[in-house]
């Protein structure tokens, strides 16, 4: 079963969404500035950890599209996909946070890639995944903030 496509997303959709990543710029600014002025925070560890619920958020809307698109044989299959982010990112959690980042940067080009394919194979409104891209996009922006602080900046 495929998606019915409309050409630009839902206002709600968008704005949720942006919504949603702001915090996450907001924070990785946050950790470069207060590391930068010699101040040692916990801002690091809240990027991560926020970045980790924004994808386990993406892994749950997956859920909900696998719900939709419910054809039997093939729901267990994208049902355990859609798990997939949430296991992710509570490993991200758990390891040091320069691994976690890295984790998390990584999850996060995956996470675009496998939206953009999925709207190719009319599994995803392509506007929700044009959407999705320019999340994890900025996602990545603010963890290569926590990246370049983690390497660069002696804590």
């Amino acid at each position: 079963m495929q998606t019915s496509d409309n050409s630009s997303p839902p206002l709600a959709y968008r704005m949720a969404s942006w919504a949603g990543i702001a915090p996450l710029v907001g924070l990785a600014l946050a950790t470069w500035i207060a590391t930068a002025a010699g101040n040692t925070s916990d801002f690091a560890f809240f990027t991560i950890a926020y970045a980790a619920a924004v994808l386990a958020f993406m892994g749950g809307s997956r859920w909900g599209y696998a719900l939709k698109l419910h054809d039997g044989k093939r729901d267990i299959r994208r049902l355990l996909r859609a798990m997939t982010p949430p296991l992710v990112a509570w490993a991200a959690i758990v390891t040091p946070p320069l691994a976690g980042t890295a984790i998390l940067l990584a999850a996060f080009l995956v996470q675009a890639v496998w939206d953009v394919t999925s709207a190719q194979s009319g599994h995803l409104p392509s506007w929700a995944a044009r959407v999705r891209v320019e999340i994890a996009g900025f996602a990545v922006l603010a963890l290569l903030i926590v990246l370049a602080e983690q390497i660069f900046i002696p804590g």
